[in-house]
């Protein structure tokens, strides 16, 4: 198997794309909420419900889990590298992973607020949860 993805340019970009509104949604309500400061979550709530993007809608979840996980999958396969070749009695595998700093940042972008939002399902919804720690 060669490189999954051989171009690191486009979802480097595709990645950005997909995680800088779901970073700004988690930023206006930290600020909001958390630091008490409402100016950026009142200036973009109209926006977000003049689109359709309504709190508890598909595509806030779509927007909040399933868009930064594609980008850092995406990214993920764009700057890793796995060769396997077939022996008689052994596979032979060798994993390498290229230098591509602004893949690995956008990756690293989108398990950052991947992580915030199972720390906040965790906050929100802990006692649901609680049989897992008995």
């Amino acid at each position: 198997m060669k490189t999954v993805i051989s171009n690191s340019r486009w979802p480097m970009w595709l990645g950005i794309f997909l995680t800088v509104p779901a970073g700004w949604i988690i930023l206006t309500t930290i600020l909001k909420y958390g630091m008490g400061f409402p100016a950026l979550a009142d200036f973009s709530e109209p926006v977000a419900e003049q689109i359709g993007l309504s709190t508890y809608g598909l595509g806030f979840n779509l927007l909040l889990i399933l868009a930064p996980l594609m980008a850092a999958v995406l990214n993920i396969l764009s700057f890793t590298h796995c060769e396997y070749t077939f022996y008689q009695h052994f596979i032979s595998m060798r994993f390498m992973v290229r230098k591509n700093w602004w893949n690995m940042a956008v990756a690293a972008n989108g398990i950052l607020i991947l992580g915030l939002v199972f720390i906040y399902l965790l906050g929100e919804n802990g006692w649901r949860f609680m049989f897992l720690f008995k």
